[in-house]
């Protein structure tokens, strides 16, 4: 399981679009979808990895910070229920949640 962290992006709507076009032309992921976590943008894809794996993951994008989930499984075998669980409970706190 990954999470990574980028801030300071100018443009979430522009950065979201950027990997959503990387993950189909690029990565050659699958599947590629839009999607809403609680009221936030999302892509969400799944792919072959680069070592005979899958990968599956998410990209948000929110006041300026880009955040990435994922991990990956040996290929043949199903996405493991906890991957699908710590990616859907990954939730974006409002600023207030900081002070």
């Amino acid at each position: 399981m990954n999470v990574i962290v980028i801030r300071e992006i100018k443009d979430c709507p522009a950065d979201l679009a950027s990997w959503e076009k990387a993950m189909r032309e690029q990565v050659g992921a699958e599947f590629v979808k839009r999607i809403l976590v609680n009221g936030h943008s999302a892509v969400e894809y799944e792919s072959k990895g680069y070592q005979g794996d899958r990968i599956f993951g998410r990209f948000f994008c929110e006041n300026g910070t880009h955040y990435a989930l994922g991990g990956s499984w040996p290929v043949g075998d199903p996405r493991p229920a906890i991957l699908t669980q710590i990616v859907d409970s990954f939730r974006l706190l409002s600023d207030a949640a900081h002070k």
